[in-house]
């Protein structure tokens, strides 16, 4: 497969898997399991360029049911155990273990 080809889009799991692991190992502590479809969702908006503030702004906003993506929907199962796992993040953090 040649992946300088031109037209080659960002949907090819391998170039997404280069995404996420480019955009840092905190990234990922907070969007694997059940925020990943969200976090997804989020990269797809383009205009985060930092990953803490996509999670502030978007994220979890999102999974408070506090902000809507275009063309996207979660179910309240989705949104529920995204909020419990940032809320267990933040607690570990505060806690300091993880």
């Amino acid at each position: 497969m040649d992946f300088n080809k031109k037209g080659a889009e960002m949907n090819h799991p391998f170039k997404a898997s280069l995404l996420v692991v480019a955009m840092g190992i905190p990234m990922l502590a907070w969007s694997f399991g059940p925020c990943l479809p969200i976090a997804k969702a989020c990269m797809q908006q383009g205009k985060f360029k930092d990953k803490k503030v996509m999670m502030k702004e978007c994220v979890i906003p999102v999974a408070r049911g506090q902000k809507t993506l275009p063309n996207t929907s979660f179910t309240d199962s989705q949104l529920q155990q995204c909020k419990m796992a940032i809320i267990k993040k933040m607690k570990d953090k505060a806690t300091g273990s993880m």
